[in-house]
């Protein structure tokens, strides 16, 4: 059991009913980062998992990463239409990196239909891509597609989640990306040290989950650079 585990729905204009999602998603996941996690994909009220922000051309397109401070491992998946929770993917390639026998360089990114077919030879069923669009997500993808000066009203809102227990840390995050995106687009959450960062230094353990533009996070390794700032203060 995790002595401590926060979530955040992600930055943007949210109603206070993002803050029920926020709390069930603590008390159901039972001091599982990844639980809570896939709580909240499962939320249309999020933009991660079912009810993702929509592509340009209308479809899903979602990222997740995981990384913990044991063995500092880091996981994570891009552009994947067919995982109903890309955190469970994303954490099943961070833990990966633990293996002992290892014949190859195991992957710490996989994207595409690469991600999602070494996700169904680990036992993980695939979706139909739109069993994961929402009448939300739909409604305010036709709205940014007709009107562009709408677009900053919209939220930039990469889930994410921190937790803690026997003086290690882990860091999630999960996202559809911003509304209206290119096809095959990359956030911050697949960039090892944009979005999430997990580490231990002796007694000191820190756990960084960012959200907001991942373009410019991704160019300043926010993450890690917060981690460290806290770590040299």
């Amino acid at each position: 059991m995790c002595a401590f585990v926060a979530v955040h729905a992600g930055a943007g204009t949210h109603s206070h009913k993002t803050e029920d999602v926020c709390l069930k998603a603590v008390c159901k996941s039972k001091g599982d980062i990844i639980e809570a996690v896939k709580e909240l994909e499962n939320d249309f009220r999020t933009n991660c998992g079912f009810g993702s922000n929509l592509t340009f051309g209308g479809h899903v397109e979602c990222e997740a990463a995981f990384a913990s401070s044991e063995g500092h491992v880091f996981g994570a998946v891009g552009v994947v239409s067919r995982l109903r929770n890309p955190i469970e993917v994303a954490a099943m390639v961070a833990k990966e990196q633990s293996c002992i026998d290892k014949k190859f360089v195991l992957p710490t990114v996989l994207v595409g239909q690469g991600a999602e077919d070494w996700a169904q030879k680990r036992g993980i069923i695939l979706c139909d891509p739109k069993s994961l669009i929402s009448k939300r997500s739909q409604q305010q993808w036709r709205e940014a597609r007709e009107i562009v000066k709408d677009w900053e009203k919209e939220t930039m809102d990469t889930v994410g989640a921190v937790s803690y227990e026997n003086g290690g840390c882990n860091a999630a995050c999960s996202s559809g990306g911003i509304i209206l995106k290119a096809e095959g687009r990359l956030g911050h959450t697949t960039q090892i040290g944009g979005a999430i960062w997990a580490d231990q230094r002796d007694s000191r353990s820190i756990a960084v989950a960012l959200s907001g533009c991942g373009e410019y996070i991704a160019q300043t390794l926010l993450a890690k650079t917060l981690a460290e700032t806290l770590f040299n203060w």
